[in-house]
């Protein structure tokens, strides 16, 4: 009796799954026909899931600020991740808090990527901070700098590259490697 309900169950399967290959319209049917509950399940099983990170471009007096990493051998912008629940508002004030101690004043979306291949989406985000010295995470951040667009390093991290450059182009300024750069300035402990 178990073998029949099987071998049953197993052509029921077999004929739906042909069903719908045979007329694709038919899954949308079904699934209009489904409790909203399921359909966002089923929704939820059959889609990718994705990251998302955020880089930061934070300008003071026409230099960019940089960060090293404990765990990169190049510079690279302040960044993180949006925590489950987040917008991403609180996301930059917290990573920017967290990072290196800065509040932020306002922040706007430059631009969203999708790297193929990869489970993440990027944003990189413009933000300006309140005035003062940063006092960055040692744990996390070894150093931040703010170097002259004209005197960026060589030893940037090549995934952050394009988001420099575009945000350079968006500011309609070119750049050059020449200038040394300056330490961050001034003073805002973090509460």
């Amino acid at each position: 009796m178990i073998k029949r309900v099987l071998a049953l169950s197993g052509l029921a399967v077999s004929a739906a799954f042909i069903a719908l290959l045979a007329f694709p319209g038919l899954k949308y049917t079904i699934y209009r026909e489904l409790p909203v509950d399921l359909r966002w399940k089923i929704s939820y099983l059959t889609s990718d899931k994705f990251l998302v990170g955020m880089v930061f471009l934070i300008e003071r007096d026409n230099a960019l600020l940089l960060v090293r990493h404990r765990y990169q051998d190049a510079w690279g912008l302040p960044g993180g991740w949006v925590e489950h629940g987040e917008t991403i508002e609180q996301a930059v004030r917290r990573e920017l808090r967290e990072e290196i101690g800065a509040r932020v004043i306002s922040t706007s979306v430059m631009e969203v990527r999708k790297p193929a291949y990869t489970p993440v989406v990027d944003i990189a985000v413009r933000c300006q901070i309140e005035p003062g010295e940063m006092l960055f995470n040692d744990s996390e951040v070894v150093e931040t700098r703010f170097f002259p667009r004209e005197g960026l390093p060589d030893d940037i991290l090549y995934t952050h590259k394009p988001y420099i450059q575009r945000f350079i182009a968006l500011s309609g300024l070119a750049t050059a490697a020449s200038a040394e750069p300056r330490p961050a300035t001034g003073a805002t402990p973090v509460p």
